[in-house]
């Protein structure tokens, strides 16, 4: 808040009374008398007025802070809602593409086992149909032939019963009925040829017309599959892309953000170790940060928060004055494998870094934390700022 002006009050003076105002001397005075008092008492009204400006500015600075903690609190609960929910949109998206490939894979393989089985049905139809038709033919023909055998027999027969009485009547009987029965022999065998090369005649275009009929029913299936498997790639290459272009923005915001200090995690190079008696925890805490840390057990986690807070001013000028604060607070908790008294539980501090004791239920509690050997590592230490920055004064 910009300090208040106050404005001096103007008091006319009062020339000296000459020889003639003399009578008037008692008036004067008391006019004089007057502007004192008033002029004590609006110097009085400012110094109130001042004081009640200073205690407000204290008041608003203290509100100001409060709204400051309370703001940085929602962003940090903000930014870790924010970051799970980016986690579990990416793995969605992850999870949809592996889905949807696999739906893809499997509508393929389907559409290519029943058209080899639409393909095999018909192969074995046609070649069973093709088998019973020669072996249709094929009996006929035996039929046809046992039948002229058995005339040719009876025949015979006859003809050797009268050969004796008839011989010439049946010699030339024979040739008549050798003649016709060549005739009828050939006669039957030409019908029962032409009769079987037109079953196969029919039998072949059958064949092919239904051939032809599943060429042009495989080629159709295959088409339609290919426009469908084409669409499908259309559509889920659409969708891959936007998801990634959804992806990219994301994590080109994440990368982003990650790039500023201010959002990136504390490491403290937090560590817990078990023992037969206690877990033990050790943790790299700097010595300007220590009054703000915390180490409770909450449920089954022992859980390590802190927070920060720093604030720089420089004078520019007169009434130029650039100033800035950062706060931040962190935690880091770790699963406790068995019950702990979480009333025991001890820390301190070797240089900067801190050791906490937590002894298990029914243990021995005169266990004393050992002092382990850690190796070095880096520390984040405050920044060196230097020593000739101009320094309010008073």
């Amino acid at each position: 808040m910009p300090p208040i002006e106050f404005n001096p009050i103007f008091i006319p003076s009062h020339k000296s009374p000459s020889k003639s105002n003399t009578m008037r001397e008692d008036p004067s005075s008391r006019a004089r008398e007057s502007a004192n008092a008033a002029e004590k008492e609006a110097q009085n009204r400012i110094q109130t007025a001042t004081k009640q400006a200073e205690e407000a500015e204290r008041e608003m600075q203290r509100q100001s802070e409060i709204r400051h903690d309370e703001f940085v609190s929602q962003t940090s609960q903000q930014s870790a809602h924010q970051e799970a929910s980016l986690e579990n949109q990416r793995l969605k998206g992850y999870e949809a593409i592996r889905e949807m490939q696999k739906g893809q894979q499997a509508e393929i393989n389907r559409v290519r086992r029943e058209g080899e089985r639409e393909l095999a049905k018909a192969e074995n139809y046609y070649r069973d149909t093709i088998y019973q038709t020669q072996r249709k033919g094929d009996q006929q023909l035996d039929e046809l032939k046992r039948t002229i055998g058995r005339e040719n027999d009876f025949e015979r027969k006859s003809f050797e019963n009268n050969f004796e009485l008839t011989k010439s009547e049946n010699t030339n009987r024979l040739e008549i009925n050798k003649k016709e029965q060549e005739e009828r022999l050939n006669t039957m065998t030409q019908a029962a040829q032409d009769q079987y090369e037109k079953i196969k005649q029919n039998t072949l275009t059958s064949t092919e017309n239904a051939d032809q009929k599943f060429q042009e029913n495989y080629k159709n299936t295959l088409k339609n599959q290919s426009n469908t498997i084409s669409e499908l790639e259309n559509r889920a290459g659409e969708t891959l892309k936007d998801l990634r272009l959804s992806t990219s923005n994301k994590l080109a915001a994440y990368e982003a953000r990650q790039k500023d200090p201010f959002y990136k995690l504390v490491d403290l190079n937090a560590d817990i170790d078990e023992t037969g008696d206690a877990f033990i925890l050790t943790a790299s805490i700097p010595e300007h940060e220590r009054e703000h840390l915390s180490v409770a057990v909450r449920g089954n986690q022992i859980v390590l928060s802190g927070r920060r807070r720093n604030e720089e001013k420089l004078d520019l000028a007169p009434d130029h004055t650039l100033s800035t604060a950062s706060y931040q607070s962190y935690s880091e908790s770790f699963p406790l494998a068995l019950p702990v008294e979480d009333k025991l539980i001890s820390k301190r501090f070797d240089g900067d870094q801190l050791v906490v004791y937590i002894p298990k239920k029914g243990r021995d509690l005169s266990y004393h934390s050992p002092q382990k050997a850690k190796p070095e590592r880096l520390r984040a230490v405050r920044p060196d700022f230097p020593k000739n920055l101009p320094i309010k004064e008073g």
